[in-house]
């Protein structure tokens, strides 16, 4: 009898151990995304929502570069818009080629935040353990 109840006692203390494990490990996750997630929104995007709006609000481009865009043909775009068809004239290459590095960017420095941010809770919780002995 004893030992049964000694051993649901020490499933008990396994059991909240790993709770205590995943509540820290979606602590880290939600900490690291939402820290990256503000970072890229300020640095990265909001920057760029004026000029976007300034290139869209540009009509009728002309290039000088004919031969690889004849008639604008990257400005054209054909859409759907309430079952009508539109055609678009903002400048979609100049749009993709300011934002196309931005989201790779983005993509990429995932990494490195997570190495930054991972460093880190390490750090804090090492020096939680030695303030406590």
């Amino acid at each position: 009898m004893i030992s049964s109840s000694l051993f649901f006692y020490e499933l008990k203390i396994v059991y909240y151990s790993y709770l205590f494990l995943h509540f820290r490990y979606t602590i880290f996750w939600v900490l690291f995304l939402c820290s990256k997630l503000a970072f890229s929104y300020f640095m990265l995007i909001k920057p760029l929502v004026k000029p976007t709006k300034d290139i869209m609000d540009v009509r009728c481009v002309q290039y000088a570069l004919h031969e690889f865009f004849p008639n604008g043909i990257l400005s054209i775009s054909f859409h759907f818009h309430f079952l009508f068809l539109v055609i678009s004239q903002h400048d979609f290459g100049a749009i993709a080629s300011l934002w196309v590095p931005v989201i790779l960017v983005y993509f990429m420095d995932t990494q490195i935040w997570y190495f930054i941010f991972s460093t880190c809770m390490v750090a804090f919780l090492e020096l939680l353990v030695v303030m406590e002995r």
